[in-house]
């Protein structure tokens, strides 16, 4: 079913993690592109408002250093090979989802007035933008439970920082503000579900918020909290010696003092 449900889309993108791109359901290997560097342009395009640059924003961002005369030949090759996305993996492969009859004649690409642009027409999913999409929402609405539900759905998009492995400085950028906007709404998840007395799911989602931001102090005090609330003392005992055993050793440092102090009336 879930490969049906990708087979829906023209354009498939998974950043978080490892950066996978799916053309009408069939991954595009590295091979596909013959530089690194173009198939960062492509992911680049994409997190761009209506998917469009202009060549000089490409140029300036990619080829720097680059002759002009060479960057602009280059900029023409990287338009034809995007152009060629939509036909791999061949032209005896037919397109299958809601975006059939579009796929047969819509062109991936469009270069108008010195811009590049990805054509509208096509289907797209871009788990970056879901996620966005996600985060606008839980900070809108005032529903505690709606708010748990939105974040959920986006923790389960969240497989890993974006795009692992690329440190081009956009890269590092996008990756910096989605692990915030990630651990920002994990730890309001988290306060959220706890206070609803759900006390093993806030252990559940307090480990998978240490999985991304492992001194998260935050998700530690809600778990052994959780602990004590469901008459899991020992454990609670055992997870607290844990966080101190972590900060001492991984991170030179004491625990925080207003933490200890508050931990310290449940567990005495």
């Amino acid at each position: 079913k879930k490969k049906n449900v990708i087979n829906l889309f023209d354009i498939c993108l998974t950043s978080f993690g490892n950066l996978e791109l799916k053309i009408r359901g069939e991954t595009i290997p590295e091979s596909f592109w013959k530089k690194k560097k173009w198939k960062s342009i492509f992911v680049y395009l994409l997190t761009q408002p209506g998917f469009k640059l202009t060549r000089d924003q490409i140029i300036d961002r990619f080829f720097q250093d680059t002759a002009v005369k060479s960057a602009e030949n280059i900029f023409r090759q990287i338009i034809s090979h995007f152009r060629n996305l939509l036909k791999y993996p061949g032209d005896g492969k037919k397109p299958r989802g809601r975006s059939k009859q579009l796929a047969t004649n819509a062109p991936l690409v469009l270069y108008e007035g010195k811009t590049l642009t990805l054509n509208s027409q096509l289907f797209y999913r871009i788990d970056f933008l879901e996620f966005e999409k996600l985060v606008g929402l839980i900070k809108y609405t005032n529903n505690v439970n709606e708010k748990i539900n939105l974040s959920k759905k986006a923790v389960e998009l969240y497989k890993g920082d974006f795009w692992e492995g690329n440190y081009e400085t956009w890269c590092e950028e996008l990756r910096t503000r989605y692990k915030n906007d990630y651990i920002s709404l994990c730890e309001n998840m988290v306060s959220n579900i706890y206070d609803l007395k759900l006390f093993d799911e806030a252990i559940l989602y307090a480990n998978k918020l240490r999985t991304i931001d492992r001194s998260n102090t935050h998700s530690f005090e809600i778990e052994i909290k959780s602990y004590y609330e469901t008459g899991r003392i020992s454990l609670a005992k055992e997870k607290m010696e844990q966080m101190t055993k972590y900060y001492k050793k991984e991170l030179n440092e004491q625990l925080p003092q207003e933490l200890i102090e508050k931990l310290k009336i449940i567990l005495t």
